[in-house]
C-alpha cells in the first residue's frame, strides 16, 4: 500500500488546469515556468516507484470516494503504468515549456494550457486507474469491513448457482 500523494498526483494537473487561465493572465507566456513544475514534479514523484516496480512489486492507493455507493478513487502502480506516467509528466513538461514560447501572445493561451493540463490527468488517470476488486478489498481492509470467510462463502456460493444451471441446462 502506497500513501495518498499519488492520488493527488493524479489529480494534480487538474488542479493546475483550473489556475492556468488565471496565470497566463498575470504572467503571460511566463507562466509556462509556473505550469511546468506541476509534471515535473508528478515525474520526480513517479521516479521513485522505479527502483520497487524493477522488482515486481506493485502498489494500490484507494481512497472511499461514495462510499455509500461502493465507489472507490484507487490507482494502481506497476512496472507499465509506471513507466507511462514517466513519460506523459516528462514529455508534458517540456510541451507546456515550448507551448509557452510558440504561443506567446495568443489570447487564447490560457484555455491551450488547461486543454493541455486535463489532456495529461486523463492520461494518468487511464494509465495508473485501477478498476480491479483489488482497490476495494484494500479500502474495505483498512476500514476493518473486509471478511476473508464472506468473500469465500460468496465465491462459493455463486460456484454453486452455476454448476446448478448447468446441470439444469444438460437435463433440458
Amino acid at each position: 500500500m502506497i500513501d495518498d500523494t499519488t492520488l493527488y498526483a493524479v489529480l494534480a494537473p487538474f488542479a493546475a488546469a483550473v489556475v492556468a487561465p488565471f496565470l497566463t493572465r498575470w504572467f503571460k507566456h511566463n507562466a509556462a515556468w509556473l505550469l511546468a513544475i506541476v509534471p515535473a514534479l508528478i515525474f520526480l514523484h513517479f521516479t521513485g516507484f522505479v527502483e520497487p516496480v524493477s522488482k515486481g512489486e506493485s502498489f494500490v492507493a484507494a481512497k472511499a470516494w461514495a462510499p455509500s455507493y461502493g465507489v472507490n478513487f484507487s490507482v494502481y502502480v506497476d512496472g507499465l503504468s509506471t513507466l507511462f506516467a514517466l513519460l506523459i509528466s516528462g514529455i508534458g513538461t517540456f510541451i507546456i515549456l515550448y507551448a509557452g514560447g510558440y504561443l506567446k501572445g495568443h489570447p487564447q493561451q490560457g484555455r491551450f494550457f488547461s486543454f493541455l493540463l486535463m489532456f495529461m490527468g486523463s492520461m494518468l488517470g487511464l494509465v495508473l486507474g485501477n478498476m480491479g476488486r483489488h482497490a476495494e478489498a484494500e479500502v474495505l481492509k483498512r476500514e476493518g469491513r473486509y471478511d476473508d470467510a464472506a468473500r469465500d462463502r460468496a465465491r462459493d456460493a455463486d460456484r454453486e448457482r452455476q454448476r446448478q444451471n448447468a446441470q439444469r441446462r444438460v437435463r433440458e
